[in-house]
């Protein structure tokens, strides 16, 4: 899912609100812990979202085209996780203010976008629940995990039936 999925007259009133940035290989555009920006669509280059602090998990890969900081627009508060570039590149940076904008100047485009955003969360979450239960070997186990911070702890613990506090 994708802002491209937006149609075309949505589509172009929501980038008329977004601010465009070039970022560099090993930047930070968002640290875990921290409140970051907004929501992040790669329009070149990739980036890495990773969780964890003694061992860093990447949890997924973010090419051109795909989004990732959905849940800053959803829910301000610190990030759960990471986001790192792996290459040089641009994005176009989506603020909670502009996408309060964006709703009052257009209902409907801010409907369907809500939707695609609640699709996006959703495959994610899937995609990490997934990776939770499937790492082996060096990577965290279910009762390592809950050293970790945010919802990606208590996730860890819902599936270890540990108690995350």
């Amino acid at each position: 899912m994708s802002i491209s999925d937006l149609p075309p007259e949505h589509r172009e009133r929501l980038e008329a609100l977004m601010i465009d940035h070039r970022f560099a290989e090993g930047e930070v555009l968002i640290r875990s812990g921290e409140a970051p920006a907004g929501l992040l669509v790669v329009l070149t280059g990739t980036l890495a979202v990773r969780a964890g602090e003694e061992v860093e998990i990447d949890l997924a890969r973010v090419g051109p085209g795909e989004w990732v900081g959905e849940v800053a627009l959803l829910d301000p508060g610190p990030a759960s996780a990471s986001v790192v570039a792996l290459t040089t590149g641009t994005l176009k940076i989506l603020s909670s203010e502009a996408l309060a904008r964006f709703g009052q100047q257009d209902p409907k485009g801010a409907r369907l976008l809500t939707r695609l955003l609640s699709r996006s969360l959703a495959a994610r979450l899937r995609s990490v629940t997934g990776k939770v239960l499937s790492y082996q070997g060096e990577r965290p186990t279910l009762t390592e995990a809950p050293q970790a911070r945010g919802w990606l702890s208590r996730l860890f613990a819902a599936v270890g039936g540990q108690d995350p506090r």
